[in-house]
């Protein structure tokens, strides 16, 4: 691996409804990309936008993002919501809006539909990869594999999804990328590994696996833990911070990708999703005056990491770097 460190933009690109899965999609977030593509543009970044299927099936963000796909300032991976990703086979329930509940040959069918979908409409093969919900599981993994993705950006250290009915990585403490081995699904010469991209979350503790011990001790406590959590994080004693700006302020993620360097972490992963960009829709954004300050630490945290020495990287990328 090169003596290198890379900065990756990472974009859920879904459907406005959030976490309502009963709505009829609606898509007017799409147009708001703009704003965000103009801040990756002044840098010469290029973001990796992983898209559902009712993006890939509507015209109008077709059309928007293949206009940034087409002129090379992007990526197209897939993002699999499977609520509304046909077939719809299985019972409505919120359980299995986390893939890693489903059957692998219903999983099978819903990637398999998506990803010909965005073959379709952008003329490429996606080899980028990210859970709805982050739901991701063994037998995804090796559908991926199986439909030649080289890439999954799903897995997020020290978090715990179980309470959503996900997949728990709270004990996960590798935040560089590494390569996944899963059984494989044919052939014994097939490939069955897939580079896992983790996004990023850390500590603004120096020893990351005592921090997320401490903070795993505090939320095994019956009582007053969340209160605990918060009073250790105001004092400076236990920060967990997710590198997103959606949540965190920009003092919080620069702290953050502080840490991370002198943790010797060479691979940055910043995530958002882009209903975020359409303010009302996600609770991170609720106002215009939000959105606005939004844009504002995804700018700063962008300049500061690029002023920091870290190279603009897309998912697909990786590969070279890791090997």
């Amino acid at each position: 691996m090169e003596n290198n460190k890379y900065l990756l933009i990472t974009i859920d690109t879904e459907e406005d409804n959030w976490d309502n899965f009963k709505a009829e999609p609606t898509l007017k977030n799409i147009e708001s990309i703009k704003y965000a593509q103009q801040i990756f543009d002044s840098y010469y970044l290029k973001p990796t936008y992983v898209i559902t299927y009712c993006v890939a099936n509507d015209q109008n963000s077709v059309e928007i993002l293949k206009s940034i796909h087409t002129d090379g300032r992007c990526e197209i991976g897939t993002h699999l919501h499977p609520w509304n990703t046909p077939p719809i086979e299985e019972d409505f329930n919120v359980k299995n809006t986390m893939l890693c509940n489903l059957t692998q040959e219903t999983q099978a069918k819903k990637l398999l539909t998506l990803h010909k979908k965005i073959e379709e409409k952008f003329k490429i093969s996606p080899v980028s990869f990210r859970a709805g919900r982050y739901g991701i599981n063994d037998s995804m993994l090796k559908n991926l594999i199986d439909l030649n993705y080289r890439v999954d950006s799903s897995m997020t250290p020290f978090l715990n999804w179980k309470h959503f009915h996900g997949p728990d990585f709270s004990t996960m403490t590798q935040l560089n990328p590494f390569n996944y081995k899963v059984e494989s699904n044919s052939e014994p010469q097939k490939r069955n590994t897939i580079l896992e991209i983790p996004l990023t979350t850390g500590f603004l503790q120096k020893d990351f696996i005592k921090a997320n011990n401490a903070f795993l001790s505090l939320s095994k406590l019956p009582y007053r833990k969340f209160k605990l959590i918060g009073i250790m994080n105001k004092l400076n004693l236990l920060n967990k911070i997710r590198l997103t700006p959606e949540g965190y302020t920009y003092s919080e993620m620069k702290k953050l990708v502080d840490r991370l360097l002198n943790n010797n972490i060479n691979f940055f992963n910043l995530a958002f999703h882009s209903n975020t960009l359409l303010h009302g829709c996600t609770p991170f954004t609720k106002t215009k005056e939000e959105l606005k300050q939004f844009l504002t630490n995804l700018d700063q945290i962008i300049n500061y990491s690029l002023s920091k020495g870290l190279k603009p990287l897309m998912l697909k990328e990786v590969e070279n770097k890791y090997n």
